[in-house]
């Protein structure tokens, strides 16, 4: 099949493509992992958990994800995840659906079937995803096809409660062993549409020809629309607002991924440090020194960077920046940061022909 996303293509490469299925809100994720990037989050976007979770589209939300791709459409895979929503809807009234096979010894059957054949497909670690467009689905939002004495099914059809990484690099990638998701089939084709019934039936038949039994999902309600709600203004920091990232500030050098955290030597202070004694957390945008004991936000490293103060200055309880916030913002203008908040962002340039 025609089309195939090399390792070294970019977000902006995978964001292009989408929109040729009408489909322009991809949510991003983290480095080497299936976690949303938490400015898309619940917590991020409203400031509690007890509010829609980033699987729901609100305004708020489409508005971080919007602000959030243009700047960085020439990032690679291992630096930055992409999933869809199987519970976006999207311009023309479609939901993105996702067959998700999970063994290779399965690949050859669902490759070559002749119904499933104009889907693209995803490789990653093992198996492939197969993509399609739907417009109803009367049914539970996650299905599986499991053999009894297995931990993880066979096979996965999401539909709904659900994302799907399409773009990034795997939680088991390594630097001697790198694994990236891949789109190898189908990539700058639109995403074809496809009954679900039709769906359901090929997976069945190709599920009993290993004799693999569909299972009670976990999750038994139906993908009935949910009760978004009320807006809220959007309630960023001044880092959110002004579109500071700590992993563009301060990237360690020699660095190595602990969970959410990223530790190796400080860039900016490389003479204080030694291997894994500096540390930031692009999640919460945060950094830590450990020969300082120094820690802070975006908002804080910029202002080392830019000379308004020291690194030491950072302490436990301190506010070093609260008595200068008038040359922070001025320093800002310079550097060329704008409040995103009160700017209309310009998608027409999103991805490449």
């Amino acid at each position: 099949m025609t089309g195939t996303l090399e390792a070294s293509q970019t977000a902006g490469d995978v964001l292009g493509w989408l929109k040729l299925s009408g489909i322009n809100r991809s949510l991003p994720c983290k480095p080497r992992s299936k976690a949303t990037m938490f400015e898309v989050t619940a917590e991020g976007v409203y400031g509690t958990k007890e509010a829609p979770s980033y699987l729901v589209p609100t305004a708020e939300r489409d508005a971080i994800i919007d602000r959030f791709w243009p700047p960085r459409q020439t990032w690679t895979a291992d630096l930055v995840g992409m999933s869809i929503s199987a519970d976006f809807v999207w311009g023309d009234g479609y939901h993105c659906g996702c067959i998700d096979v999970d063994r290779d010894y399965l690949v050859d059957d669902f490759w070559y079937d002749t119904t499933l054949e104009p889907m693209p497909a995803i490789a990653g670690r093992k198996g492939m995803k197969l993509l399609f467009r739907f417009l109803e689905a009367d049914i539970p939002g996650t299905l599986q096809w499991k053999l009894p004495e297995d931990e993880n099914a066979q096979i996965e059809l999401f539909t709904g409660h659900k994302h799907f990484l399409i773009f990034g690099e795997h939680e088991k990638s390594t630097r001697e062993h790198p694994i990236f998701y891949q789109v190898v089939r189908g990539f700058g084709e639109i995403i074809p549409t496809a009954e679900i019934s039709d769906v359901l039936r090929v997976i069945d038949e190709i599920a009993e020809k290993h004799r693999i039994p569909r299972t009670q999902p976990k999750q038994t309600t139906t993908n009935e629309p949910r009760r978004l709600i009320p807006s809220r203004a959007y309630g960023c920091t001044i880092s959110d607002r002004y579109g500071l990232r700590i992993e563009d500030l301060c990237y360690p050098e020699n660095s190595t991924v602990q969970g959410d955290e990223i530790r190796g030597i400080c860039p900016i202070h490389p003479t204080l440090n030694h291997a894994s004694n500096f540390m930031i957390n692009p999640s919460k945008g945060t950094w830590y020194n450990f020969s300082t004991e120094t820690g802070g936000d975006s908002l804080g490293m910029f202002a080392i960077i830019e000379g308004l103060v020291q690194i030491e200055d950072f302490t436990k309880n301190a506010r070093p920046l609260n008595a200068i916030m008038g040359q922070v913002f001025a320093a800002l203008k310079r550097a060329g940061y704008r409040d995103r908040t009160t700017t209309k962002v310009d998608t027409s340039s999103w991805g490449r022909a």
